[in-house]
């Protein structure tokens, strides 16, 4: 039997997660941000990897490092192809009609985690995030685009509120994540 996706358990777990390593969550979406987009997207896998590693610490009771961001890069070539993979799969998406790509936006989230948990193959960290996904892929999806529209309502005060909805879209996917590969 699949591991369900519970909605109000990763908003809430985004949210908690804000709260309690504040400086560490505000720091990571400024980083993450600045640094994905001054590569043109290219940093996106390795800094994801890093930060699903962090939550994991947060997960085993310990404290993440803004340090730990950059611990993905030990696995740059899995995560750049996850990345590359994913993000080509789910542009064509877009171009048939949105809602394909709207389904496929989960999977990035997954394929990374995948690799993040040590899977040094980017083919097949994207093959196993789809497995893990195609049981839950409506409400993995469902998800994806709750946790998208917190987000998006931090641009609403001149951008600057994006620093404080971000973290929660970044621990809600890992959350996500988490309930489908556990």
């Amino acid at each position: 039997m699949a591991n369900t996706v519970d909605v109000g358990q990763c908003v809430s777990f985004g949210i908690d997660s804000l709260q309690k390593h504040f400086s560490f969550q505000v720091l990571s979406g400024v980083i993450i941000s600045f640094c994905v987009g001054s590569s043109f997207g290219l940093l996106y896998g390795p800094l994801y990897v890093g930060y699903y590693r962090a939550m994991a610490k947060i997960d085993a009771g310990e404290t993440p490092e803004v340090g730990d961001l950059f611990s993905g890069f030990d696995q740059f070539l899995p995560s750049l192809i996850v990345s590359l993979l994913v993000g080509t799969a789910i542009w064509i998406g877009f171009l048939m009609c949105v809602i394909p790509g709207l389904l496929l936006l989960p999977l990035s989230p997954v394929s990374l985690c995948v690799v993040a948990r040590g899977e040094k193959d980017g083919i097949a960290a994207v093959k196993a995030g789809w497995r893990t996904l195609t049981p839950n892929l409506l409400m993995a999806a469902l998800t994806v685009f709750v946790l998208s529209m917190l987000a998006s309502l931090g641009m609403i005060g001149c951008f600057v509120g994006i620093f404080l909805t971000l973290p929660i879209l970044n621990a809600g996917q890992y959350k996500m994540s988490q309930q489908m590969l556990s």
